[in-house]
């Protein structure tokens, strides 16, 4: 291989406080209404602008939520999520798997040749060939 883009999952916990227009975002899925093939997991599907997720900025659209408060949300339909979420609190604590795209180094490397970075390609090289 010569170097791409991988995915590289990471849990998050995100502790959010209710906002007036709570806690600012939409989901979907649930194993009555999934969203994705194989997947019946809780995903984020719009943050709201100016809500509490919005102005902590961890919170992305796609993001999968795994927990609330520490009740997993593993093969709940809709509903069920929607009202974890309502009865959840003024402080709601998150976990959320995040996809992370991650860069390999000789992808790295690929990108600063075709930008014509040929003076960092020699300082790579030149400390490849040292620590040899």
């Amino acid at each position: 291989m010569n170097g791409s883009l991988h995915p590289h999952l990471k849990y998050v916990d995100i502790k959010l406080k209710r906002g007036p227009a709570g806690l600012g975002f939409n989901i979907l899925g649930g194993v009555d209404q999934p969203c994705r093939m194989d997947d019946n997991g809780i995903y984020v599907s719009k943050i709201k602008e100016d809500g509490a997720a919005a102005l902590d900025g961890r919170l992305r659209e796609e993001d999968k939520i795994i927990a609330i408060n520490g009740v997993s949300l593993e093969n709940r339909t809709h509903r069920e999520v929607v009202d974890l979420f309502r009865t959840a609190g003024e402080n709601v604590e998150l976990r959320v798997l995040k996809k992370v795209l991650k860069m390999s180094p000789v992808c790295s490397v690929q990108v600063l040749s075709s930008c014509n970075f040929t003076l960092a390609l020699q300082n790579t090289k030149r400390l490849l060939n040292s620590s040899a």
